[in-house]
């Protein structure tokens, strides 16, 4: 297992740093597969899971409704009018099909039900996932930010592993009730191994526009938001009785479980570079 996750993380990271730093139409359609196979297979996996709490949503609409928009920002310079005519088409297109359906539907209540617990995942997934097609041209930062979220997490699970075996089975538990994996060893270890990771590749990834210790925000941010977003995910799997959010990606589970600490630093991380802008101009 533990061979296997490393080994699957190392092939992804791999797969995206090549498609962001690969320049050229190849790069781009690179990570539009790597974003549609992201996207959809996401929300999917997330929609399954909240099913299972008695909340049913449309789950492959749903997932296509948050990608379109997604493509037309990732796009957008290429035909800028015809794309966001392209998105605008697509989404009325949505809405059109979901009130026909409301309107021919039996049982009203129920489509109802899945139409507003569909909306509510559509805003959890699109804002994230907009912000990290909007971060595509800052190549450096956009790679730094899925290597420095990842990198905190394996090295907590390489830590929290190690230490764990060294100690016969008596590391400290983090969060028994939710994810009883996680310990206090591997948090030290992956917070300690983010901050590393950030004082010797952000200075270079933001082209040395702050100074040296403003490294230190992003390793220690983007380590705990993360470790926050892989915390809830683990909550949810845990009401719904399940270990991972599929079976995809080996040693690691499904593809929600590969981005779930993306979907709370992406935001993070563009709130943190605004403010540090807004520090510098000062």
């Amino acid at each position: 297992m533990f061979v296997q996750r490393l080994c699957s993380s190392i092939v992804l990271l791999g797969l995206f740093a090549a498609a962001i730093l690969w320049d050229g139409i190849g790069g781009k359609l690179c990570f539009t597969v790597l974003t549609v196979a992201g996207v959809l297979g996401s929300v999917y996996e997330f929609c399954r899971m909240i099913e299972k709490q008695e909340m049913p949503s449309y789950p492959v609409w749903t997932g296509l409704a948050v990608l379109f928009p997604v493509l037309g920002l990732l796009y957008k310079e290429v035909y800028p009018v015809y794309t966001v005519l392209f998105v605008v088409g697509i989404i009325i297109f949505f809405c059109v099909c979901l009130w026909i359906q409301l309107l021919c539907s039996g049982n009203r209540l129920d489509v109802l039900k899945k139409i507003m617990n569909s909306a509510a995942v559509f805003f959890l997934f699109v804002i994230p996932f907009l912000m990290l097609a909007g971060m595509y041209e800052e190549r450096f930062l956009f790679l730094y930010l899925i290597v420095g979220t990842k990198i905190g997490a394996i090295g907590a699970y390489v830590v929290g592993s190690l230490s764990n075996k060294i100690s016969k089975g008596r590391n400290h538990k983090l969060i028994p009730s939710i994810s009883p994996g996680k310990s206090w060893e591997g948090l030290i270890g992956g917070l300690l191994i983010s901050i590393g990771f950030a004082l010797a590749v952000f200075p270079w990834a933001s082209g040395y526009v702050y100074p040296f210790y403003f490294a230190l925000i992003p390793g220690v941010l983007l380590f705990f938001f993360g470790s926050a977003g892989d915390l809830a995910e683990s909550s949810l799997k845990r009401i719904c009785g399940i270990k991972d959010s599929g079976k995809l990606i080996p040693g690691i589970g499904g593809v929600m479980d590969l981005v779930d600490s993306l979907i709370l630093n992406t935001p993070v991380f563009a709130v943190m570079l605004f403010l540090m802008d807004l520090a510098l101009a000062k």
